[in-house]
Order: structure tokens, then sequence, then C-alpha cells
């Protein structure tokens, strides 16, 4: 083989090589821009029941998932429709259900926590006026790690 051509060659060989080095680089950043786009938290059909007159408390209902590499706390709440909001946690002791406060809620990455009635909830107390079915509000929850999601609530009829 003469030196041209072996040149040429050469020459091949390393366009094949840049070109497949730059078609990886490509997919790694779009594989890297589509994780960054994804949520760190997701929240998920946010809803309470309507409320009878002269109730001032509710129980919110939502499912929260975990979506980064890291545990997740949810440390405060809160929104405009209300005095305070709180994480409550429902359990049998004694043979009676008993609901008591939670500190922090936590989700470990990947995990989702379903807040439900007979479970975890949102209890919204203090409500500055009734909620009718249709209506909807936002309710802000901060984790530890700084990120903050602003959740939008619908209002249902029960049953």
């Amino acid at each position: 083989m003469n030196t041209s051509k072996l040149w040429s060659f050469c020459g091949l060989l390393v366009l094949a090589l840049l070109l497949q080095a730059c078609e990886k680089s490509a997919e790694q950043s779009l594989t890297e821009s589509s994780l960054a786009e994804q949520p760190l938290i997701v929240v998920e059909d946010a809803f309470i029941y309507e409320l009878p007159p002269n109730q001032i408390r509710a129980a919110a209902y939502m499912r929260l998932t975990n979506n980064s590499d890291k545990m997740q706390a949810l440390n405060y709440i809160h929104s405009p429709v209300a005095e305070n909001v709180e994480v409550h946690r429902m359990f049998y002791q004694d043979g009676m259900m008993q609901m008591r406060p939670v500190q922090r809620l936590k989700l470990n990455p990947g995990e989702s926590k379903q807040l439900e009635s007979g479970g975890f909830h949102l209890m919204i107390m203090g409500v500055y006026e009734p909620f009718k079915a249709g209506d909807h509000f936002d309710i802000t929850l901060e984790f530890e790690t700084g990120h903050v999601v602003t959740v939008p609530v619908e209002v249902r009829s029960p049953g």
C-alpha cells in the first residue's frame, strides 16, 4: 500500500471515529437534558372534599413521587386559603384511631407516597372561606433540599 493511500485510510478512520464520538455525545446530552427537564418531585391528583357549613378543617390527598437521587423531606407547607397546613398520620393505638402531626415526611429516591384517608394526609386548618365543589386553590410544598412545588388542589363533592 502506498503512503498516500495509507494517509487517506487513516484520515477516513479518524473521521469515522470522530463522527461516532459526536453521535454518542449528542445522545448523552439529549438524555441528560431529558433528565434535567423531569421534575424532582411529582405531585398527582391533589384534591380535598367540599366542606360542610362552618367547617374550618379539611384533609387534602395526593400522590407524591421523588424522581431525584436524594432523599427529599417535606418540612413546610402553606396555602393562601388557610392559617396552617400540616402533614398528619392516622394510626390505630389501643383499639382507637389516632391522628398526629408529622414533622417531616420523607421520600426516598424513586419512592412514591399516597396521601390518603386513614394514612398520611395534609391537614388544612383555619380555612378562611368554605370550599365548594369545582373550586381550585394552591398549596405550596417546601422540602429540606430547597425544592419548592406549588400544587393546584381540586375541590370535589364527597362520595
